[in-house]
């Protein structure tokens, strides 16, 4: 079973044996192993604009895999606590507090992910599909730390404008 090069010399595919450890994933890790950057370019352009479009139509129920875990930090570091109203987002019990959509940091993600991937990703010689999820994963999590970071400093803002005496009667 081979194929016939150019050169004359037959080539055989080395696709997965039994006991190579890949089974059929050997066509992904190979498709993964891609060397040129303009597919993560591209890639990554593709990736913004189905970000966009989604955002712009997205309720809290849609975005809950972004705001559950905001929700989980900002409970962590607040010490309050939330639950789901599927039609606000996560909102405080006994406090003016709603994560809610415009929460969602999907616009920051989108500027970040652009920003590390059109910097970064001609400094690597090789495997740029794996560098591509590497950084989404990567900013997925930075940009849920900084949502929570900045939610919780709205909390610890409110709280001061209560304790000055200025009217916090909205919701943050």
């Amino acid at each position: 079973c081979g194929l016939t090069s150019t050169n004359g010399r037959k080539s055989t595919w080395r696709g997965a044996r039994p006991g190579s450890g890949l089974g059929g994933l050997t066509w992904l890790v190979k498709a993964l192993a891609v060397q040129d950057s303009s597919l993560v370019i591209l890639l990554t352009i593709a990736l913004t604009i189905a970000l966009k479009i989604f955002y712009s139509n997205a309720g809290p129920d849609e975005l809950r895999w972004v705001l559950y875990p905001t929700a989980v930090l900002v409970q962590a570091f607040a010490g309050m606590d939330f639950l789901f109203d599927p039609g606000k987002g996560y909102t405080a019990v006994g406090a003016p507090v709603v994560i809610g959509p415009g929460c969602a940091g999907l616009n920051f993600y989108v500027v970040a992910l652009c920003m590390i991937i059109f910097s970064f990703i001609s400094r690597f010689s090789r495997h740029h599909l794996y560098w591509f999820f590497f950084f989404a994963l990567l900013t997925y999590g930075v940009m849920v730390m900084v949502n929570a970071f900045r939610i919780v400093g709205g909390i610890v803002l409110l709280d001061l404008g209560k304790r000055m005496g200025f009217d916090a009667s909205g919701t943050l």
